[in-house]
């Protein structure tokens, strides 16, 4: 993610774009660049060229200081500052009953990883 603020969910400039968007990638180098091939309306299936001869982009092209800019972020890019304080919690809520006895193993470690899996899936 590249993610400088902390808090980019809800920031936008002027134009309404968002400022320091967190942002995800695949790590597999060879999957971004065919996802920048698709998105580039230099591709000639992106393009409708007009009688008159002027190409229209169904999806606009990208620049090269586009590229120059993306691969900066994916290159710098740093893991999610992610908070385990929520995640600490949910296990200590969620193990007490087990080590008081009033659960199975079984059954703790079910609502365990269900209320963990909801709280990642949040984030």
């Amino acid at each position: 993610s590249y993610d400088i603020t902390d808090d980019a969910r809800n920031r936008r400039d002027a134009g309404g774009f968002f400022v320091n968007q967190q942002a995800m990638f695949p790590v597999n180098r060879e999957v971004i660049e065919l996802m920048i091939e698709k998105e580039d309306g230099n591709n000639a299936k992106n393009q409708f060229v007009m009688d008159s001869g002027k190409i229209l982009y169904l999806t606009p092209p990208i620049s090269e200081t586009q590229k120059d800019e993306f691969w900066y972020l994916v290159e710098h890019a740093l893991p999610a500052k992610f908070r385990i304080e929520k995640l600490k919690s949910i296990v200590e809520e969620e193990l007490e009953p087990y080590f008081d006895g009033h659960t199975t193993v079984e059954e703790a470690a079910r609502k365990l990883n269900s209320r963990i899996q909801m709280c990642l899936d949040e984030q």
